[in-house]
């Protein structure tokens, strides 16, 4: 697992820097379930079920940063 320290470091520089972005951290969850949907994970349960929805904020975010 990545420490959560790192992406807090990457964010700050990014701040820094004033490139935009968006930043989740989740409280816990395998690091392989970046899709967590059915095909990747199975069943979706209580611990995966508010991961399912990275990839709609990730869509939406990279719109976001297009259009600007």
């Amino acid at each position: 697992m990545v420490s959560v320290e790192n992406s807090i470091c990457y964010a700050k520089a990014l701040a820094e820097h004033k490139i935009p972005f968006e930043m989740h951290i989740y409280p816990f969850c395998r690091h392989d379930i970046y899709t967590a949907d059915n095909l990747t994970v199975g069943e979706i349960d209580d611990k995966t079920n508010y991961v399912s929805v990275w990839i709609n904020r990730l869509k939406k975010w990279l719109n976001s940063t297009l259009v600007s």
